[in-house]
């Protein structure tokens, strides 16, 4: 910039230098972000239209299975059923977790909700030789959430809890109510194994599993539901064995 005086004649001039590489960072992060986003639509798509065609390899894989009882290549067909049910289960998460939806809350009887989903896993406590307990606060209001996506959360939570407790172990299941905060409490606790410490920091990043079969997007995608309804889900060890997953949630609109 020249510096002029009162004739016009020059007086000098301002030379201005910056550092632009924090604008040039930034402008790269936003078009990186831009470029994760359009790939993440593109893969939700494509996994979508994946599925139609696993569904009828399955649908007819189930046929074959009747078909076959005393065969004995009847082995594979449970292999071929197996594999199709983790890559089911993983799309699935993908696409809760690419595009979880916003939740349609409405008030709903938690204790109700808990013991329905108790009973699709009685065989199973029965069959694995599980003890199974269940409390629920008598104060306890009516809890606004989505039925449908917190129903996700509870059923992947029984399903770890039912996987790693033993034959001869106990699952505990309670509701309480935390009066001064108007929250519920839900936590379920088992006898399994329990979590390694170098494991739990980082039990809910996406595709991380401590499990053969795990998708490593369950958790993951509970965690999120459970924000999004303006709670808080933990999980920590016992000081016994096992461990517990514990999700807060509001009882009314927030």
């Amino acid at each position: 910039h020249i510096l002029k005086g009162n004739s016009e004649d020059s007086l000098g001039g301002v030379f201005v230098l910056w550092d632009a590489r924090g604008q040039q960072e930034l402008e790269q992060a936003v078009l990186k972000a831009e470029r994760l986003a359009i790939m993440g639509q593109l893969a939700a798509i494509a996994l979508h239209e994946v599925r139609n065609p696993l569904s009828a390899i399955k649908g007819f894989l189930q046929l074959l299975k009747r078909e076959l009882e005393d065969v004995r290549q009847l082995e594979y067909v449970e292999v071929m059923l197996d594999a199709l049910d983790r890559v089911n289960n993983l799309i699935t998460n993908y696409l809760r977790l690419a595009k979880p939806g916003i939740p349609e809350r409405q008030f709903c009887d938690l204790e109700e909700l808990i013991r329905d989903l108790i009973s699709l896993y009685d065989v199973e406590f029965k069959s694995k030789g599980i003890s199974f307990l269940f409390s629920c606060h008598s104060g306890l209001p009516p809890v606004y959430l989505d039925r449908e996506q917190f129903h996700q959360v509870v059923v992947n939570i029984l399903k770890n809890a039912v996987e790693v407790t033993p034959s001869g172990g106990e699952i505990c299941i309670g509701i309480e109510y935390l009066k001064e905060k108007d929250m519920a409490l839900l936590f379920v606790r088992d006898t399994g194994i329990g979590i390694s410490e170098e494991a739990l920091p980082r039990i809910f990043d996406p595709f991380f599993t401590t499990r053969e079969k795990g998708t490593g997007l369950g958790l993951h995608v509970c965690r999120e539901i459970v924000m999004n309804h303006g709670g808080e889900i933990r999980i920590a060890n016992n000081f016994g064995r096992g461990c517990t997953v514990t999700v807060t949630i509001p009882c009314h609109k927030k």
